[in-house]
């Protein structure tokens, strides 16, 4: 038998599990009562607000640099505990998808979700 074999079998159940989870924090998200939207999006702003000052280049690069740490974290907590990344994803769904509802409170079902795919996808 070959590894790719052996691969294919062993991971797959495990990213179609963590898919599920995504999409179900997702659509959680996007249904949440308005008191934990309004929190949510008031913390989206806060964090927001730590980027305004900082140039095309320096923001590009301190968002990479804060992503590749999480990226890392979540990686070796992976192999230790297993918690920690399924907890991520399913953190990084319900963001999003309350990012969602917001933004397509204020413009619209379709240009919301032109806004959120790229993130989405990457998640």
């Amino acid at each position: 038998m070959n590894l790719d074999g052996m691969f294919d079998r062993t991971i797959k159940p495990y990213i179609l599990i963590l898919t599920l989870i995504f999409a179900a924090s997702f659509l959680a998200g996007t249904i949440a009562p308005l008191s934990i939207r309004r929190q949510m999006i008031d913390l989206f702003q806060v964090v927001a607000g730590n980027y305004r000052g900082l140039a095309g280049g320096m923001l590009f690069f301190d968002i990479l640099v804060q992503n590749v740490t999480a990226t890392i974290f979540v990686i070796i907590s992976g192999v230790i505990v297993g918690i920690i990344p399924t907890f991520a994803i399913s953190s990084n769904g319900f963001g999003l998808g309350v990012l969602y509802r917001h933004a397509a409170e204020v413009s619209g079902y379709s240009k919301a979700a032109l806004k959120v795919l790229l993130y989405g996808v990457f998640e």
